[in-house]
């Protein structure tokens, strides 16, 4: 079925093993973590009519972060959104606004859509998908919830639910056939970009795209920041699952999110190979179920224990000595560890994450971002290569697999065998 929509044509595309693409881009537990089982079935079932045939979307890289175009509401406002597969919820900021980040798009008008619902308390979708971020109820008894995320940015959103459409890389847009639910914000306070109205959720919980959809397998391969080109997510029977695979595990601090187990950390400079003095158990997953690697390309950098990053800035230190360049710490929110060098000095430093039956390599604009910084004596400016690797958070035991470090490499989440594939290319 054709419909038309101010002036372009959408195809309404009717979800597992859906086939579709966006440029760029389970429920993955095996019983759902909610309540209401038959509902979530029921709603399931709606969705496995959706999304048959193929499509592509387009993907910006805007300030330190991969944003798709998407279109909301009938007839559609197009809003872009940040992708993160390391939260559930897909939100927008709406107006009234009343404490939201300046942006270059005025917010998302609920008025100018005729298919815009509230969610209301009573609503077994508001007990479905909130029940896990801060539920409230306002005066008017919608059904509202809370996020913060772990670089501290706290969003207040009231649910509701509209026809979503994504834009496509070539002509056409599609829709899906049913409304999705997601949160209209009111409040969006912390590290947000001009560029962007909000975010969209790719995690496993309930209220993430991913589960709202029924998907059951997608794939991206990000280009790296700066270049300019197009990069691109793939979901259903378009995901490419190539390339080596390790098995997704669980942590139970972090539900929602994707997990691999995790070994050690090995510096390869001129073939040689240094593995990193750190205990495994550091890394890996513990019996409490924390611990592991995270995929989050919502996150900018790779995130390491304190112990494991001061333990590769050590071995670092010594090799950049060996080719006498000049390192040197930078301290702004996160601390970075830089050398005075360009990217061609650096051609022989490389590092390995050992996982599960898997070893990612990193090397080149995966290991290393061009950063200017003033000179700490001086005060002029200095070009560095920066690590696009540091601590994590709050002396958290769980790793995380940033953006920068999943650059040119197709990642592809296989949910219903439980698995991610990696495969080294230039996306």
């Amino acid at each position: 079925m054709i419909i038309t929509v101010f002036g372009g044509n959408i195809e309404i595309i009717t979800a597992k093993n859906l086939g579709f693409q966006m440029a760029i881009v389970e429920k993955l537990y095996q019983t759902p973590a909610f309540s209401n089982v038959s509902l979530m079935a029921n709603f399931h079932a709606g969705a496995q009519e959706q999304l048959k045939s193929g499509f592509s979307g387009r993907v910006e890289h805007i300030h330190t972060t991969y944003v798709v175009t998407m279109s909301i509401g009938i007839p559609g406002t197009p809003v872009s959104l940040s992708i993160d597969t390391g939260s559930d919820a897909t939100w927008l900021q709406c107006k009234p606004c009343t404490n939201c980040f300046k942006k270059r798009d005025p917010p998302f008008d609920p008025k100018e859509s005729f298919t815009f619902k509230y969610t209301m308390c009573e609503n077994e979708h508001c007990k479905i998908f909130a029940n896990r971020l801060s539920p409230a109820c306002d005066d008017h008894q919608r059904c509202q919830f809370s996020i913060k995320y772990g670089d501290n940015s706290t969003v207040s959103c009231n649910m509701a639910s509209d026809f979503f459409q994504l834009e496509g890389l070539y002509v056409n847009r599609k829709a899906f056939n049913h409304p999705l639910y997601f949160g209209c914000a009111f409040s969006a306070i912390g590290v947000f970009h001009e560029g962007e109205d909000g975010m969209l959720g790719l995690g496993q919980g309930p209220f993430s795209i991913i589960s709202q959809l029924n998907i059951s397998k997608f794939s991206h391969c990000l280009q790296p920041p700066g270049t300019g080109e197009t990069s691109y997510i793939l979901f259903g029977d378009e995901a490419r699952l190539d390339g080596q695979a390790a098995p997704l595990i669980r942590n139970k601090v972090f539900p929602s999110q994707y997990f691999v187990n995790f070994h050690s950390i090995i510096v390869v400079y001129n073939r040689s190979e240094i593995k990193l003095n750190v205990p495994s158990d550091l890394l890996a997953m513990d019996k409490n179920g924390r611990g592991g690697l995270m995929l989050d390309f919502g996150t900018t950098l790779t995130r390491i224990p304190k112990v494991a990053y001061h333990e590769l800035c050590r071995v670092l230190l010594i090799q950049a000595s060996l080719a006498n360049i000049t390192a040197k710490f930078h301290r702004g929110k996160l601390l970075r560890f830089c050398l005075d060098a360009s990217l061609k000095d650096l051609k022989d430093i490389s590092l390995i994450f050992r996982l599960d039956s898997v070893d990612i390599k990193l090397t080149g604009r995966q290991l290393f971002n061009r950063m200017i910084f003033p000179d700490t004596v001086t005060q002029e400016l200095q070009e560095l290569e920066c690590l696009t690797i540091s601590v994590s958070s709050n002396n958290m035991r769980e790793s995380i697999f940033g953006a920068y470090a999943q650059a040119n490499n197709n990642i592809g989440y296989d949910l219903e065998n439980w698995i991610v594939t990696f495969n080294n290319m230039q996306c």
